[in-house]
């Protein structure tokens, strides 16, 4: 199963690298076999680009470049962070009308 992890980055240190990385690691201990990491995609997308700063790509760029990832996916996964993110909450909407699982980590999933 391939899993798409969602949650906020905007507005919080390094993007909220740290949860993301943690999220990405547990969903692998438990037996996801693919997991899409945006915060992955972003440095991606961003080297592609050959910008410095996460700042310099517009908001809609990213959303389009993560939700060809999220449409491939059999499951979401959603950060503690997703109820703040309205990228998140759009994720969840378009996983929601898609028929996707939806899978919640907690706080204690990501230490």
């Amino acid at each position: 199963m391939k899993v798409y992890i969602a949650g906020r980055m905007k507005g919080l240190e390094d993007y909220n690298r740290k949860n993301f990385i943690q999220a990405e690691k547990y969903l692998k201990r438990i037996g996801f076999k693919e997991v899409i990491n945006p915060y992955k995609l972003s440095l991606k997308l961003k080297e592609k680009l050959n910008l410095k700063e996460f700042t310099d790509i517009k908001r809609s760029r990213y959303l389009k470049n993560d939700i060809k990832e999220l449409i491939e996916c059999d499951v979401i996964a959603l950060l503690p962070s997703y109820v703040n993110s309205k990228g998140a909450k759009m994720e969840l909407h378009i996983a929601r009308e898609l028929r996707m699982g939806i899978f919640y980590i907690n706080e204690e999933d990501l230490k």
